[in-house]
């Protein structure tokens, strides 16, 4: 597991929250919004932890939504498929199960 920093924008106007990860990006928006609602909306930046998954980290699997806190993974290889899209190998702990999945569908266990 590999940690890295990141600065990220975050739009407000008191009720909703938007997080964006470019500055540019996030002032154009902001105006947009401004301009849309007629209402001030507040730019601020922050920065957040993220986590990569490499190879050995021990995944949970995440479908509808939810955490499969019963099935634990540990990461085999991470492979690139035709289209440059980034996906993780998995095998099962202590069994004999094997996955592939996006992001999107893991969760790494800190």
């Amino acid at each position: 597991m590999k940690q890295t920093s990141k600065t990220v924008y975050i739009i407000t106007n008191g009720i909703k929250e938007q997080e964006i990860e470019e500055q540019d990006k996030a002032v154009e928006i902001k105006d947009f919004l401004e301009e849309f609602f007629n209402t001030p909306f507040v730019m601020t930046s922050k920065q957040k932890s993220v986590y990569e998954i490499e190879k050995g980290d021990k995944v949970h699997w995440v479908h509808d939504g939810k955490i499969n806190e019963n099935r634990t993974d540990v990461v085999i290889d991470i492979v690139k498929d035709m289209w440059g899209d980034i996906k993780y190998l998995t095998q099962e702990l202590n069994g004999s199960k094997i996955g592939s999945a996006y992001r999107k569908d893991l969760t790494i266990i800190l």
